[in-house]
């Protein structure tokens, strides 16, 4: 997450506000352990199923292997 955050760091600025500039990998763990994970399970279903609703039903690869 670091190296893409870092790599992407001009279009993130577009959407956040980086005033110390990309959170360390102990800030990014800390965030996501906070997060309850099934509040996460559930805006994470519905956020694939908005996907699956707007792209007809094709399937979309979100994890990135289809890149590679």
């Amino acid at each position: 997450m670091i190296e893409f955050a870092n790599s992407k760091e001009e279009f993130l600025r577009k959407f956040l506000e980086l005033p110390n500039g990309i959170p360390s990998e102990d800030t990014i763990n800390r965030v996501f352990s906070s997060i309850a994970s099934s509040q996460f399970e559930t805006c994470f279903i519905d956020w694939v199923n908005s996907i699956s609703e707007l792209s007809k039903g094709q399937v979309i690869a979100i994890d990135g292997k289809t890149l590679r």
